[in-house]
């Protein structure tokens, strides 16, 4: 995901086209506001790339439908309130707000949830839940922490927490 300064420095058409070079089919833009989205939403168009923009669990319903008139690869649901990072457990209002999103996107957008995701059981219990995707960062960002210099291992690491975090996506065909 882009932060917006990026594309205003560099333009939006520049930065869909490197994102082309980079042979990604969607980028998301974190703060942009879907106020603005429009020129971002028609430029992607053009170049056949998808928009992603982010819903908070405070986003109130009429706002959401607004963000899935811009969103075209899928909906990224933040699943807490708060900063992201690795969580232990996941929260009960996380699994309803899934439930309440799912109203709004089944059948037309996949709905990935992100935000504090660290564990097989948390991704189970997503997709379980009807998420159509998970997103993972902070707990990959935590293995790479714990080898502060280039020693055997990080990758192997990186590697066992990535295969063990999608296995627990196999039961839901992904």
């Amino acid at each position: 995901m882009w932060q917006k300064g990026l594309v205003v420095v560099s333009g939006c058409a520049t930065a869909i086209s490197k994102a082309l070079l980079l042979v990604w089919n969607s980028v998301g833009n974190l703060y942009l506001p879907i106020e603005e989205a429009k020129y971002f939403k028609r430029i992607a168009e053009a170049h056949g790339v998808d928009t992603v923009f982010l819903v908070a669990p405070s986003t109130p319903p009429s706002r959401l439908m607004r963000i899935l008139n811009y969103t075209s690869g899928f909906l990224y649901l933040v699943s807490v309130f708060g900063v992201t990072g690795a969580r232990e457990t996941l929260r009960e209002y996380t699994l309803q707000l899934v439930n309440e999103t799912l109203l709004y996107t089944k059948g037309k957008i996949p709905l990935a949830v992100g935000f504090g995701v660290s564990k097989p059981e948390h991704v189970r219990a997503l997709m379980k839940t009807g998420a159509e995707g998970v997103i993972v960062g902070s707990t990959l960002v935590k293995v790479i922490e714990e080898y502060p210099t280039k020693q055997n291992g990080i990758i192997e690491e990186v590697e066992e927490r990535t295969r063990l975090l999608k296995e627990a996506t196999k039961d839901w065909g992904l």
